[in-house]
């Protein structure tokens, strides 16, 4: 709450939006942000959410593709390129002018790619075990 007003007008004018509510801009970084002028704020903390962002889906994404390319290297490794290709478009339009909004480009790529690799890694799984085999599938 005290970020918003402190900083309302000026990121208002900077970004062209304010902080919705519920945001969480400053992680951890409040001495420092102070000394920083907004706009270096800005990119500090939009790069720092695009990181963690990343690093979120990074271990699952790692774990489906080691299962599922146990069975299918070469179409994992290309689902592997487009996540890392659509990766790049999501954090590139979040820097971007759009701000937050410029993600969606490089969402819908990230949802199919990671449901795809889940899906594969549950099927290949699963045949793995025998249980797929007992269905008749």
């Amino acid at each position: 709450m005290l970020l918003t007003q402190r900083f309302s007008d000026e990121l208002k004018k900077l970004a062209g939006y304010e902080l919705g509510r519920g945001c969480h801009p400053d992680n951890g970084m409040g001495r420092l942000a102070d000394k920083l002028p907004m706009d270096a704020w800005m990119e500090v903390n939009v790069a720092q959410r695009c990181a963690g962002n990343y690093l979120e889906a990074l271990t699952q994404i790692i774990v489906f593709m080691l299962i599922s390319g146990l069975f299918a290297p070469i179409p994992v490794a290309c689902v592997g390129v487009v996540y890392l290709i659509a990766r790049q478009i999501y954090t590139s339009g979040f820097k971007g002018s759009k701000g937050p909004g410029g993600r969606v480009y490089g969402f819908g790529p990230i949802a199919l790619s990671q449901f795809g690799l889940f899906l594969s890694s549950v099927f290949f799984g699963l045949r793995m075990t025998g249980l797929l085999d007992s269905l008749g599938l």
